[in-house]
């Protein structure tokens, strides 16, 4: 009986030596996945106080709907220009809404046709 009872406290003793080695892993795992979930809430907020979206969006079928994305990275200007075909207006504005988490959505007239990259530090207000 007594050798029965001395078998159980050690598996009980390692039980616990077990468990503590869990939790202390489960522990670091935490933390390191609150910080990379404010790396990516601090990402987040970066690429969308640098990128525009803006949009001319027609409700007719036969217009072409434009989508100006301009984006800042490394003190340089992207700007990009597209052309979309309005199969269906309504899924592009839910497309548009869904990128406001991204970045600012705007609404514009219909814009010229041209791409550049613009050197932030040669441009003197």
């Amino acid at each position: 009986m007594i050798k029965k009872i001395a078998t159980w406290f050690i598996c009980l003793h390692r039980l616990v030596k077990m468990y503590v080695k869990i939790a202390a892993i489960v522990e670091t795992h935490n933390e390191s996945l609150l910080v990379l979930n404010r790396r990516i809430a601090n990402a987040e907020r970066m690429i969308k106080h640098r990128t525009e979206i803006s949009a001319d969006v027609h409700a007719r079928i036969n217009h072409l709907n434009h989508i100006v994305l301009v984006g800042r990275y490394r003190n340089n200007d992207y700007v990009e220009i597209f052309s979309i075909r309005n199969d269906s207006m309504d899924s592009l504005v839910q497309q548009l809404a869904h990128m406001q988490k991204y970045a600012q959505v705007h609404r514009i007239d219909a814009p010229c046709n041209y791409s550049q990259v613009i050197k932030r530090e040669l441009l003197k207000y």
